[in-house]
């Protein structure tokens, strides 16, 4: 499995024309190889669109991005309401059960990027950190995916790239559609 992780810069005019916009992306329910998509704001930048998507394989993503991804883009109007965009692949596989509802069903996530790896802590209600919904996850191109330059603390103490704090919005979730039993 793969996770497509995207931070898309908003204009503050632009927020509610892509917010309205991610109901085109249900349209990956019926995708070959989709499996979900979630997301929702950057609490530490208001402007910053996170949304996560998870793929069986990388090669699925690719057919898609060949294939339906173009119309999806333009029937959403989305492309004009972006100012810049960051796209990373981190490899997800295995993704257990408990991993998978701390990305897409805990009701506020926090991200941390460290060197090529993404940190995923799912959280309460309340923004309380869950321990046992904490995990990483491994850049699949091999290096850093910066989006603040950073310097090494020469104490080892972590330094992050990037500290995001994200709500998810229920109506940006979609899940894959599961075919109907045969006979019925």
């Amino acid at each position: 499995m793969v996770l497509k992780f995207i931070e898309a810069q908003i204009n503050r005019q632009n927020k509610h024309p892509f917010h309205q916009g991610q109901a085109f992306w249900r349209e990956l329910s019926r995708v070959p190889g989709f499996i979900y998509q979630m997301g929702g704001w950057n609490h530490y930048e208001p402007n910053t669109a996170i949304v996560a998507a998870l793929w069986e394989s990388i090669e699925s993503h690719r057919e898609f991005m060949r294939g339906a991804h173009d119309s999806i883009v333009n029937v959403s109007n989305q492309a004009k309401t972006i100012e810049s965009i960051r796209v990373n692949f981190f490899d997800a596989s295995p993704l257990s059960e408990r991993e998978r509802y701390a990305l897409f069903e805990a009701p506020m996530i926090l991200f941390n990027r460290v060197g090529i790896t993404l940190q995923v802590q799912g959280r309460s209600e309340t923004g309380l950190d869950d321990p046992s919904l904490s995990f990483r996850l491994r850049n699949l191109e091999g290096k850093s995916a910066k989006l603040i330059p950073h310097k090494t603390n020469p104490n080892d103490v972590v330094a992050y790239e990037s500290r995001i704090v994200m709500r998810q919005e229920p109506d940006w979730r979609v899940r894959r559609q599961v075919e109907a039993a045969q006979g019925e």
